[in-house]
């Protein structure tokens, strides 16, 4: 549905993806997804065109502004700290939360950052802690400290080949199974992990003729 013409200005608003815009930034805002309701108010300000909202849309947009400033991120930027919704300024307010809307993505990306840096840091030391201990014949805390590494795991599966590689090597076959299956639904069909594999095999094998 496109309005062809509001309070005597020729426009081509589409309401009814204004009102879906509107419509999604409370759930968005319920599961803590601030950034992409601020977003969804932000794309639903932008399809008024420079217009004023029309009296069936208003509602909508000052529900999406009251949930909004509650959260604390947004209401630190606003100014005063405060914002309401004013029919005819939405010029204003569009303005307004694209600013902190670019603000949020850029601290996003700046914590994602640290973030990432962070967990690679704890994913190196308990692999290295769990290294050692393996190596002082202390397979049950190792284990231990190889799975910390992979609770902190989020893309870097050579990580379960290099875990399942040091149990291989230490004749922990059994507790290198588990590795070895993640790591090859993360890399299908990768060569080192195969190999691991039939390694881990052949030595189960060894260990039931003995």
């Amino acid at each position: 549905m496109r309005l062809a013409a509001y309070n005597g200005i020729g426009c081509n608003m589409n309401i009814r993806q204004i009102r879906e815009n509107f419509g999604r930034v409370r759930p968005s805002f319920q599961r803590n997804e601030t950034v992409r309701a601020l977003g969804h108010c932000i794309a639903g300000l932008q399809g008024l065109e420079g217009n004023a909202a029309p009296m069936d849309i208003r509602g909508s947009i000052r529900e999406a502004v009251q949930l909004l400033i509650r959260d604390e991120r947004i209401k630190a930027l606003l100014p005063g700290g405060q914002c309401g919704y004013v029919p005819g300024q939405e010029k204003e307010l569009l303005a307004l939360f694209t600013h902190i809307h670019d603000q949020l993505k850029e601290a996003a990306e700046t914590e994602s950052h640290a973030a990432a840096l962070a967990r690679k840091i704890k994913i190196d030391q308990a692999y290295i802690a769990g290294k050692k201990l393996l190596e002082q014949g202390k397979v049950s805390e190792a284990d231990a400290s190889f799975a910390e590494a992979v609770l902190a795991y989020k893309d870097e599966h050579r990580l379960f080949c290099m875990i399942a590689g040091l149990l291989v090597d230490a004749g922990e076959v059994v507790r290198a199974g588990p590795y070895l299956k993640k790591g090859l639904e993360a890399l299908p069909g990768d060569p080192e992990l195969m190999e691991l594999l039939e390694r881990a095999r052949a030595l189960r094998q060894a260990m039931k003729g003995r």
